[in-house]
């Protein structure tokens, strides 16, 4: 019966080096101050010898047949100062299937040696030395060539089950235990007596999180209790279930999962919005999209529920003027209909500017910032200079002279096309920067305005008032002002043909204009469109 029940308990360690765990745990509740853990080769027979000592509490005679040696007793149930509480910790050292196990305690001016030869039958035997706490002794049997091996499985399972241990943990001489912190560029700590919390950016999804109790590890795993957020939590009232492999979801584990959300709603986002005004202070912008780069999950989240008190702080660098708040940048992107980044002044940046419409510093694209501001407004922030044009009026000439006067035929032309013009300027498209240097024309409906090229797809519909802006350097315009003063009507149609063609052409208007323009009479024909264009622009039109 005692070996069934033996077999059944040894079978919920999946792991049989899991009793590692376990001995360490029983040490932490003896109140070691200390314990170390050695494997050391035996050469014959082949085999290894695993020692776990502490200098706890120990035990005594009583404890010995009442708890040690007894299935299922224990003293720490409703002791939170206690990890475990079922009395089956030592009983996982037979998972391995060990030869011989033989403890070292003393309690109470008490000395014993406790031998188990593989089962659940035991010696206990005086000592007539005195022994200071506890020294658990394992033999196995092992071949030679899987020692280094077993040696570096034993250190890995110390390493995952005690790495956050309150107490110094000691594998073949090397600490084990280390401080409980997340492999994140960010992280907020928060202590209250019996929990600790950690808090830090994670840049995958379901995030990472760890549940431990005075630092033996209780569960890990992945799932998204705050997006973009990890969290190590380690409190003396989480405990495992009977089966070890779980945490008890009891209300010590919803009081400090309630923590743990605390600091991440208030505490985090305060530590991540003074991280940020430090690398804008500082000038890094690599630690900067670095920085971002790792919390666009978090940022994503905020894009649901941000925190209102943090609305207003400066959070992102602009080329021009002070960093802007997520307000700022979510106002901006709504009146513009886009986001615009450089990662550094051009002419684009200094007109926009000009008009107050904000640039923020940082790379275009895919980077981190971008994607940041993505997850914050919801538009995917663009480069200025390849979504705005801001071509430079060229100086006052004889060619815009005779710009003027092809002005009225074009306007008559487009008339037709359900478009009209104020007037038409000679430009510089090729200035630094520009995405435009190949282009005819653009139509610009306010002259204090740069263009928006993202707005394309109906600008050329737009009614008089418009001004079309020639680029002087074009071949074509370059062609239509070389002979248009002896061929008008040819210019201003090769000119209204430009501008038709930057969007879908109404059909037979071509056809139409074509038909004009190949009159028997050019000078009739010129008057006709003359008289016609004054006409429109003296004609009230329908809103």
């Amino acid at each position: 019966m005692v070996e069934e029940i033996l077999e059944n308990l040894i079978a919920q360690f999946s792991d049989p080096l899991t009793f590692y765990r376990e001995l360490i745990q029983n040490a932490l509740d003896a109140g070691a101050s200390m314990v170390e853990v050695s494997v050391t080769r035996r050469d014959d027979p082949p085999g290894v010898i695993i020692a776990v000592t502490d200098w706890g509490e120990g035990m005594n005679r009583h404890t010995i047949t009442h708890e040690l040696t007894r299935l299922f007793a224990s003293s720490k149930e409703d002791d939170f100062t206690k990890i475990g509480k079922f009395g089956i910790g030592f009983v996982s050292v037979f998972a391995i299937q060990p030869e011989l196990v033989v403890v070292d305690t003393g309690r109470d001016g008490e000395s014993w040696r406790i031998v188990f030869d593989g089962s659940p039958n035991y010696q206990c035997l005086r000592l007539e030395n005195p022994f200071e706490g506890t020294r658990i002794r394992i033999y196995k049997a092992l071949p030679t060539t899987d020692f280094d091996d077993f040696v570096t499985r034993s250190v890995a399972s110390v390493r995952y089950w005690c790495r956050y241990s309150d107490v110094p943990i000691q594998f073949n001489g090397q600490r084990i235990n280390e401080e409980l912190t997340l492999p994140a560029s960010l992280v907020v700590r928060h202590q209250q007596p019996g929990t600790e919390v950690v808090v830090g950016l994670s840049p995958t999804t379901p995030e990472p999180f760890g549940l431990y109790n005075r630092g033996l590890t209780l569960m890990e795993g992945q799932r998204t209790f705050r997006p973009g957020l990890s969290f190590r939590i380690k409190s003396r009232y989480l405990e495992h279930t009977l089966t070890r492999d779980n945490v008890l979801m009891d209300q010590n584990f919803t009081k400090a999962i309630r923590i743990m959300d605390q600091v991440a709603k208030e505490q985090f986002p305060q530590a991540f919005m003074a991280r940020v005004k430090t690398h804008i202070e500082s000038g890094d912008d690599p630690a900067l999209e670095a920085l971002f780069t790792e919390a666009i999950p978090f940022l994503t989240s905020w894009r649901r529920s941000l925190p209102k008190a943090l609305l207003d702080v400066p959070l992102f660098p602009a080329l021009h003027g002070p960093p802007l708040s997520i307000n700022q940048v979510r106002q901006a992107a709504g009146q513009e209909r886009n986001l615009y980044l450089e990662d550094r002044p051009n002419h684009v940046t200094e007109v926009l500017w000009q008009v107050e419409v904000p640039v923020l510093r940082a790379r275009a694209g895919e980077g981190p910032v971008a994607d940041a501001l993505a997850a914050i407004t919801g538009y995917v922030p663009q480069r200025a200079s390849q979504v705005v044009a801001a071509p430079v009026p060229a100086p006052a000439s004889e060619l815009q002279a005779d710009l003027g006067r092809l002005t009225p035929m074009v306007s008559a032309l487009l008339h037709d096309g359900r478009v009209g013009l104020r007037d038409m300027v000679l430009c510089d498209f090729e200035y630094e920067g520009s995405a435009v240097a190949g282009m005819p024309c653009l139509i610009q409906h306010d002259v204090t305005e740069p263009i928006r090229l993202h707005r394309r797809a109906a600008w050329w519909r737009w009614l008089a008032g418009s001004r079309l802006l020639l680029n002087r350097a074009h071949p074509l315009v370059q062609q239509v002002m070389e002979h248009s003063r002896q061929a008008p009507l040819l210019g201003a149609y090769a000119i209204a043909k430009i501008v038709m063609l930057q969007g879908p052409m109404p059909a037979g208007l071509e056809a139409r204009w074509l038909a004009r323009c190949l009159a028997s009479r050019p000078r009739l024909e010129e008057g006709w469109l003359v008289a016609l264009s004054r006409r429109w622009l003296t004609t009230p039109k329908r809103a």
